[in-house]
Formats: C-alpha cells, structure tokens, sequence
C-alpha cells in the first residue's frame, strides 16, 4: 500500500486540471464540462508516435521512473521527520505537465509531459483507491461500528457540510465584493468540492505510524463515509448552481442519482464482500488467499465501473 502511494499525484494533477480550465468570470458549464469530458489521452500525448507498443513502453518507463523517484523521495522525507505520503505528493508535483513536465523529457521518461499522459493512467488509479477501500474496510468490525458508527456518520456530515458552508460563504462574499472574478454558480460548487478529501493520504499516514486506538477507528470510518457524503453535497450543489445559470432545477439529477449510486455501491461491496467470504474457505495458505482478494478487489472495481440504466437515471 506505501509503494502505491505516488498515484496520488494522479489525482492531484487531475484536480490541478480542472481548474487549470476552469475560468470563474465566465465558466461555470466551461470548468464542470471538462472535468467530465475530458478526451481520451493519444500517442501525441506520450510524446511519441502512434504506435501501440511504443506507447505501453513509455507508459511503462514514466511508470517505473515515477515509483522509484517518489521512493527515494520518501527517504529524504524521513530525515526531516515528515510523512512518506508528503513525499509521494511532492514527487508527483515536481514530476506532473505543470513543472518537469514542461521541460519535455516525458519521452525520455522523466516526468508526464501532458495532462492527457496523466489521464492515461487513470485506470491503475482507481485500482489503487480500490484496493484503499478494501483496506479500509478490512479495519472495520461489527463491534467497532455498533460501537462508533453514529459518531462517525456524525462527525462524517458534520465535517464536509461546514467545511462546505464555510467555503461557500467566503466564495459568495467574494462574489458579491468582486463579481468579476467569480461567478456565484461557481462558488457553490466550488463549496462542495472543498469537501473531498483523499483516503489514501489518511491510510498511508495510519499505517506508516502504525496508529490504533478509538479516534483512529474513528478517523477510518469517517473517511470510508466521506466520499458518499461529497457525492451527495456535490450533486446538491451542482443542482443549484445549474439552477441558478439555467433558470431550472432537476430533481433527479440533485437527489436520486447520488442516492441510487451510494445504494448500489454499498450492494457491490457487500455481494463481493459475501462472495469472497464464501470462497477463501477452500483456500488454506495466505499467497491463494491474497490472489483471491486481488481478484475480487479487481472484479468489484471492474463492475463499478460499467455504466448501468436504473428507472430511467443512468
């Protein structure tokens, strides 16, 4: 889990995108539309030409390069008594399209020259956070959630609405002290977005201190939590904000779609969860078991992804 650590820098770089085109005088559809609609990353964006294998192997040199450059990293971050995840982040920073990247070394492999490079790896990041939310919920027990579970559903609304509330206010007051700037649509949403926060990070710290006790108990499930509270406060305010710029408020898209995809999440991971538990019986030594984990933890990220048509919301 440590050594997956730098595909943090994916994330981050994705998020840099977003408001790298993200203009607030005049673009809330502009910023949004991107951030879902990005193209498909080509072989002009590797920096090479348009050949298959040609690009798997750069994929594969940056890949590697990226991994050994976030480790030696972690080491100088733990002489100055840091988290190996701050280095990881760093790494990623200095090698991401907006510094080295800049420099057009990508087809050499050092750093990712574009952000349609970064985008290319999107499919090892959602393995990641897979397998993050497989070790996270390998933490919790019946025990520990009948014990806690209501603190952490309250602490886990209670931090991302006023995180949200707060954001929202400074944006709106600067809306109205500067209305050039940025847009109201655009503040609320941006409001939510504040909200998110990177599971991996909190993980990587808990298990690099090996912390334990109630409050990181505590801590773990509110970051499993976290994401489905975002979802909903984002889909709330995007139906705000597209209420505010089109005149119109559509309910489904406000509240349905983020509870039908909350409900069908929580259905995949307790029908893999079930299924695995009913497998791993006829496995007796740990490398089949672990093969069998990697598996499902695969499968169920698989199936996540696919897109499925419910009552009519998608």
């Amino acid at each position: 889990m440590k050594r997956a650590g730098w595909l943090l820098f994916l994330r981050c770089s994705c998020i840099l995108d977003t408001f790298s085109h993200f203009d607030p005088r005049t673009g809330f559809h502009t910023g949004v539309r991107y951030f879902f609609d990005k193209e498909e990353p080509s072989a002009a964006a590797f920096g090479c030409a348009p050949n298959t294998n040609h690009i798997m192997e750069q994929m594969l040199i940056c890949l590697s390069l990226a991994l050994i450059a976030g480790l030696l990293m972690s080491r100088a971050a733990k002489a100055v008594r840091l988290p190996a995840v701050t280095a990881y982040l760093l790494t990623g920073l200095l090698l991401g399209p907006f510094f080295l990247g800049r420099l057009e070394l990508s087809r050499f492999g050092v750093g990712f020259g574009s952000l349609a490079a970064v985008e290319g790896y999107g499919i090892l990041t959602q393995v990641a956070l897979g397998f993050i939310a497989f070790v996270i919920g390998n933490e919790f027990r019946l025990s520990a959630l009948k014990h806690m579970g209501r603190r952490a559903v309250t602490v886990g609304i209670a931090q991302a609405v006023i995180t949200t509330a707060l954001v929202d206010i400074a944006l709106v007051a600067l809306h109205f002290a500067r209305p050039d700037v940025i847009s109201l649509a655009s503040a609320i949403t941006l409001g939510s977005i504040a909200a998110a926060t990177a599971p991996a990070a909190t993980l990587m710290v808990v298990k690099q201190y090996k912390a334990d006790g109630p409050l990181t108990k505590l801590l773990l499930m509110v970051v499993a939590i976290d994401d489905a509270v975002g979802l909903v406060l984002f889909s709330a305010s995007y139906g705000v904000a597209n209420a505010l710029e089109q005149g119109r408020i559509d309910p489904m898209s406000v509240v349905l779609e983020p509870l039908l995809e909350i409900a069908l999440s929580l259905a995949l991971g307790a029908a893999a969860g079930y299924l695995l538990n009913l497998l791993e019986v006829y496995f007796h030594s740990r490398s089949k078991r672990m093969s069998l984990s990697v598996a499902f933890v695969l499968l169920t990220v698989g199936v996540s992804l696919l897109e499925v048509e419910v009552g009519g919301v998608r």
